[in-house]
């Protein structure tokens, strides 16, 4: 299997996380998409991101692509 790296840099709420989302939805890893806003999203895990609808600390997620 073939590994990919991909980091996600970008200016503040230019939807990073909500990109992050979308990715670990299609690939399967999460059942329903998190809103930053909701305060429910798989990468913004400390209180502060969860209350101020911001990321704070950087974050990684793993999937696989085609089986």
């Amino acid at each position: 299997m073939k590994n990919i790296n991909i980091g996600i840099l970008a200016h503040v709420d230019a939807g990073k996380t909500s990109l992050t989302e979308r990715l670990l939805f299609e690939t399967g890893i999460i059942s329903e998409i998190g809103s930053v806003d909701k305060g429910n999203t798989q990468t913004d895990s400390m209180e502060m991101e969860r209350q101020r609808g911001i990321t704070i600390q950087s974050a990684v997620v793993s999937f696989t692509v085609n089986n």
